[in-house]
């Protein structure tokens, strides 16, 4: 089919103003592209600019609060370990006074314009824990306010009664405690009952007590069989009132109950007995196991087995708080002038001779402590031998223990018995007879006091030196 001639020139027309106006249209670009491209650019490169300023600001906007959050959760983490640590672990009471994690002591007491630190005695017994509990808290606490309160020469901060009631008493809640108490100088008494009650195992922690430690030190002081000790307490109260009744000159059948009258009975019996030699001691220990409790003497006897109780833990708390000031101080231990006053403390004779015998050994090898430790050494002895020392006692800690001091203060110094060759312990005589070849009228009659008691303790021939 052919177009017409109309068609053709439409079409030829459609091209022509086609190609005239892409024609202007592209100069129209040209134009515009060339006038206007470097400001278009510039706009491009500031709105890219500013964009990546925006994500910028975004982004350290966002670690900003990122880096809050954390430091937010940290602190509301850090505020529920230590409510959980609180809460969960620490044994104490609320230590509204103490501060956490303390790394240097807390300030301490002026005595003769030296500053002492005190020490802190804490017990985790609880009043709940035994029948007699209550009592040896109550004791321990007199004891202490009394002998080594905080402004005495021997300051001790009592801590009896903090022990929280939901705490155990444990190695855990000690190793807890050492965590906050790890800067102060601390003992911790923690005693176990055991074989329903009948058993105390007492355990001792320390920390800071002259010596640097990671993890608090601890040892078992020893066990106090309540059996034996209550026997022995039912004898001694029977025998007071068999001695009452003698002195008043009556009969004991009808002034006593009839078990009273059985356990003076067995006393005779007993008594009898002990003058027949040692192979009738099994004997006698059957005839104690027949003691029964009566209700004439059953509050007396309660109570002196509580204050026995009571004494071992006085002595232990006193030992200790003497070995610390004397390391840290020079303080002269003032535990073996009290024992002779403290209940109980005749059982653990040979414990407290032991003590103070390590304990002055390694104090001497501290120059400026010679000029104490002779008075320190004759202390210990007359202690040990005013307790009821027996023979083999007087033989192990009276004598060395005075023969020790005597040396210390005739030969001045560890130093000098060294090149004296007096290394060991030598014999009391020995050592008297030395002492007696100086001028015994220019001797320090302090010492020379105090040597004089210990003699007479021991009803040694020697006595009196004058």
């Amino acid at each position: 089919m052919a177009f017409a001639v109309d068609d053709i020139l439409v079409l030829v027309v459609s091209r022509l103003a086609t190609r005239a106006i892409s024609s202007v249209a592209k100069k129209s670009y040209d134009f515009f592209t060339g006038k206007e491209q470097k400001e278009i650019q510039k706009k491009k490169e500031e709105a890219s600019i500013s964009f990546e300023n925006k994500s910028k600001i975004q982004m350290i906007d966002h670690q900003f609060r990122l880096t809050e959050a954390r430091t937010q959760f940290d602190i509301r983490m850090d505020e529920w370990k230590q409510k959980t640590f609180y809460s969960n672990c620490w044994p104490l009471r609320e230590p509204f006074d103490i501060h956490f994690a303390l790394n240097t002591p807390f300030e301490g007491c002026s005595i003769d314009g030296k500053e002492v630190i005190p020490c802190r005695i804490i017990t985790s017994l609880k009043d709940k824990d035994h029948p007699i509990a209550r009592n040896i808290n109550g004791n321990l606490s007199s004891f202490l306010v009394t002998h080594y309160n905080s402004i005495s020469t021997h300051p001790v901060v009592s801590e009896i009664g903090s022990w929280r009631e939901d705490a155990p008493s444990n190695d855990a809640s000690v190793n807890y405690l050492f965590s906050g108490l790890q800067g102060q100088p601390v003992l911790v008494l923690t005693p176990e009952f055991i074989n329903d009650g009948q058993t105390i195992i007492l355990k001792i922690w320390s920390w800071g007590l002259g010596e640097k430690v990671n993890l608090p030190v601890g040892v078992e002081f020893g066990r106090i069989n309540i059996k034996p000790l209550y026997l022995n307490t039912l004898y001694e109260e029977s025998k007071k009132s068999m001695e009452l009744i003698q002195e008043l000159g009556i009969k004991p059948e009808g002034f006593y109950s009839e078990k009273l009258n059985n356990n003076i009975k067995i006393i005779k019996m007993i008594e009898k007995l002990g003058d027949q030699g040692e192979d009738k001691k099994q004997m006698i220990h059957q005839l104690y196991s027949q003691l029964s409790e009566t209700d004439e003497i059953r509050d007396s006897v309660k109570e002196k087995i509580s204050e026995q109780v009571s004494g071992i833990f006085s002595c232990c708390a006193g030992m200790y708080a003497d070995a610390y000031h004397l390391a840290e101080y020079g303080t002269v231990p003032k535990l073996p002038l009290l024992v002779g006053s403290i209940p109980g403390a005749e059982m653990i004779r040979r414990s407290i001779g032991d003590f103070y015998m390590s304990l002055l050994s390694k104090i001497e090898q501290i120059d400026n402590y010679s000029k104490v430790l002779p008075a320190i050494y004759a202390d210990t002895a007359n202690a040990l031998a005013n307790m009821g020392a027996t023979y083999e006692e007087v033989n192990k800690y009276v004598k060395p223990l005075l023969s020790r001091g005597i040396n210390l203060f005739t030969y001045g110094n560890c130093n000098s018995l060294i090149n004296a060759k007096i290394q060991n312990i030598s014999s009391l005589d020995e050592s008297l007879d030395k002492l007696l070849s100086e001028n015994v009228s220019n001797l320090d009659k302090c010492f020379l006091n105090r040597v004089n008691s210990v003699l007479k303790s021991i009803h040694h021939p020697a006595y009196p030196l004058q």
